[in-house]
């Protein structure tokens, strides 16, 4: 892959990310759930500049069947 594909995908943008449920929702302990871990657009990447941090701009619920 060239420099500048892998510069211009290194940027903070939203990610598809695996979030186990378990650790979003931790008193849920009295449910399994299957499967443990949904995908979800969360913030990632680089913002190259350590004096900026990537961060949403905006957030929402989706409702999911598990």
């Amino acid at each position: 892959m060239k420099f500048m594909d892998v510069y211009q995908r290194s940027f903070c943008r939203p990610i598809e990310t695996l979030v186990d449920i378990f650790q979003e929702y931790p008193d849920e302990i009295e449910f399994i759930f299957k499967p443990s871990c949904v995908p979800l657009m969360r913030c990632g990447g680089c913002c190259n500049d350590e004096s900026l941090e990537c961060v949403p701009t905006e957030e929402f619920n989706i409702t999911m069947q598990v």
